[in-house]
């Protein structure tokens, strides 16, 4: 009878150790799953943060042609900017030519016109010499004839 009692102790025993080495299967497999999704979701995680790495780069490169481009438009503006200088201190130039030119105008025609005056008068004068020359020689014919 006791060992009865000890095999049916172990039988219980022998039950049990089936049990729980099920359970201990069945967590095994739950722990097994868990790690799985885990490995998913950092495999998803890595993907997503090498796709950023990735959008960061051709921004980064993005940004880059960015500023050369405008370095290159910072520079032609200059150009620009150079050049329309030189066209103002240009225009101011030729302004100044002009003005010399409009005022050497000025001075001529006022000069044409002093000498037109000049010339009348000398016109004038002549026409009242010749006037006094005829008066002269009808006084002188008049002389002679006394």
């Amino acid at each position: 009878r006791g060992f009865a009692v000890v095999a049916s102790d172990i039988r219980n025993l022998a039950t049990e150790s089936a049990e729980n080495a099920d359970k201990i299967k069945d967590s095994v497999r739950g722990i097994q799953e868990q790690i799985a999704r885990v490995a998913q979701d950092i495999e998803q995680v890595a993907a997503a943060a090498r796709e950023e790495v990735e959008r960061a780069k051709r921004t980064t490169e993005a940004l880059a042609e960015t500023a050369k481009e405008m370095a290159g438009v910072r520079q032609r503006v200059e150009e620009i900017k150079n050049a329309a200088a030189d066209s103002l201190k240009a225009i101011q130039e030729a302004r100044k030519g002009v003005d010399q030119i409009a005022t050497a105008a000025q001075e001529a025609s006022s000069a044409a016109q002093e000498a037109s005056s000049a010339a009348q008068q000398q016109a004038k004068g002549m026409s009242e010499l010749a006037t006094a020359v005829e008066e002269i020689s009808a006084l002188a014919d008049e002389l002679q004839n006394m």
